[in-house]
């Protein structure tokens, strides 16, 4: 690993407290998963108040002596996200998939197809999350890289969300719990040398069981979740709701990747319209 070298040459001038530029010879390794290495004192906050400047130009002391008079993001427009175009599965292909996968990816299909699971959250399968005959309640989501415990994406520590449950999803947790059992904490899937399933786990199962049903078109168990979405809004069920379920950070990501799914309201609206003259 790269060390820091920030012994400095005699003669050299020490930057003011209020510099915010790096001296080149404070060179800094970065390692994208664990941040900053053998950074020291000074020089992160010299990293800090830099950031700082970036977040909020205003602060930037060059702006408040005059040598910088406009704010550089002035009239900056943030790139829009643009989804790519979604293969959603049909319901016969799901169902030649859970005809040749294991109980335990069934559990997965039923809990994505079904609910709207991410991969995560369907891997924390869990009974006492089945909070009514036809609500399932989403509180933990399980690590596909650490195999661990986390919060949901786009919520804080202990927020859940409630999405509806159909009751085949409700039986095959209910047979997979009866055939397999379940750990102390309820949680179902697991593997023979952890307790909890990963993203090579689904990975493997995944390819395995298109190969024996024999569906070649190109769509990943994350297309699951796009099923979900088209089965609730081709039957006109608001965005908004499946925005919730589906546990989207705002209605717009919902609208954006999923409008092409939606009946079209101005058609409907005309034809209603028309009735009422």
């Amino acid at each position: 690993m790269p060390q820091v070298a920030s012994a400095q040459s005699p003669g050299t001038q020490q930057p003011s407290p209020s510099d915010t530029r790096i001296p080149k010879d404070e060179l800094i390794h970065v390692d994208c998963r664990r941040g900053f290495h053998h950074v020291d004192g000074g020089t992160f906050r010299r990293l800090g108040r830099a950031a700082e400047c970036l977040r909020h130009p205003q602060k930037d002391p060059s702006r408040r002596r005059g040598g910088i008079t406009d704010d550089p993001f002035d009239g900056v427009i943030p790139p829009e996200y643009i989804p790519r175009k979604s293969t959603i599965p049909t319901l016969d292909e799901i169902h030649h998939l859970k005809e040749v996968s294991s109980d335990e990816l069934r559990v997965i299909i039923d809990l994505m197809s079904g609910c709207g699971h991410r991969n995560g959250e369907a891997y924390a399968a869990n009974l006492e999350r089945m909070v009514a005959d036809d609500v399932c309640r989403i509180t933990k989501q399980i690590d596909g890289t650490t195999r661990q415990r986390a919060r949901l994406k786009h919520r804080k520590p202990g927020e859940f969300r409630e999405t509806p449950m159909q009751s085949t999803v409700r039986e095959s947790l209910l047979r997979y719990e009866k055939g397999h059992g379940a750990d102390p904490n309820g949680y179902l899937l697991r593997t023979q040398r952890s307790p909890y399933w990963a993203h090579t786990t689904l990975g493997y199962q995944w390819s395995a069981a298109k190969k024996r049903a024999g569906i070649t078109r190109k769509f990943i168990t994350y297309s699951l979740r796009h099923f979900f979405a088209s089965n609730c809004l081709s039957r006109g069920i608001p965005v908004t709701d499946v925005a919730e379920w589906m546990g989207h950070k705002n209605i717009n990501m919902t609208f954006k990747i999923y409008r092409h799914l939606m009946p079209a309201s101005i058609g409907r609206a005309a034809k209603l319209l028309n009735e009422g003259l």
